[in-house]
């Protein structure tokens, strides 16, 4: 496991050393998200930047288990106070992914895709999960898990084969962190620019075109993807008829 960066650390390879009024870096902790909607809730000011090495508690969407990897994974959280119309809330999560995935295409020199809503892929196996979560004072909580120098070999012997890791110079990971963090600071931004905000996306998009099997509520369906929209959701072709799913029902099975 990779030794993990102290807040000092962090603050010397964010672009502006007061980009976050609180970081705090842990070895372990059970949520990054549950700390993060702790400082906020005890009145700690925003935005908020807690990371860690291993999390026993952490999870995705719909409570979803993140597994621990190997190697030298990222977790982190940050907690912003956001004022978005709540008409393009559901904007936000898919603004958070196109962020997080220019700037693994930039840092890594890889291309990135984006499975709708909330997964990054590369060359279709997923290498990061985030999981945004809102708050009652109307903070939202971005938690991300990103998979870093894990062997292919550890995923198909843990039955993970759709999953896979990023590789990465052990030197960079700190600045990856702060890189990463940092382009979360102005996803609402991205998303008062929504026509660039859905090219941006659109461009990484890997679902369009392809047959999903997805659950809507408690509802199944199956479908070739014909448009994935960032504010309506997405339309399923079946049998020629075009079905629209909501972005807060719908999920999409592996």
């Amino acid at each position: 496991m990779a030794r993990q960066p102290t807040a000092a650390e962090i603050i010397a390879c964010l672009p502006a050393a007061d980009s976050f009024a609180r970081i705090i870096s842990h070895e372990t902790t059970g949520s990054t998200n549950d700390d993060v909607r702790s400082l906020l809730s005890a009145g700690e000011p925003s935005p908020a930047l807690v990371a860690a090495a291993t999390q026993s508690a952490g999870r995705g969407r719909r409570g979803n288990l993140w597994q621990n990897t190997p190697g030298a994974p990222l977790f982190f959280s940050v907690g912003l106070t956001v004022t978005t119309d709540p008409a393009l809330r559901s904007m936000l999560s898919p603004a958070a992914a196109v962020a997080l995935a220019e700037t693994l295409e930039e840092f890594c020199q890889l291309p990135v895709g984006i499975k709708w809503p909330n997964d990054l892929v590369v060359e279709d196996r997923k290498v990061c999960g985030l999981l945004l979560e809102s708050m009652p004072n109307g903070s939202i909580v971005i938690g991300v898990g990103l998979n870093l120098n894990t062997t292919d070999e550890w995923f198909e012997k843990n039955e993970l084969p759709l999953a896979s890791s990023i590789s990465i110079d052990p030197a960079d990971r700190t600045p990856l962190l702060a890189a990463l963090a940092s382009s979360l600071l102005g996803i609402e931004e991205r998303v008062a620019e929504s026509t660039e905000l859905q090219s941006a996306f659109d461009r990484r998009d890997v679902l369009v075109g392809q047959v999903v099997h997805c659950m809507d509520g408690p509802t199944p369906h199956t479908g070739r993807v014909h448009e994935i929209d960032l504010i309506r959701g997405l339309t399923l072709d079946i049998d020629g008829d075009r079905l629209l799913l909501s972005p807060h029902t719908i999920r999409v099975l592996p």
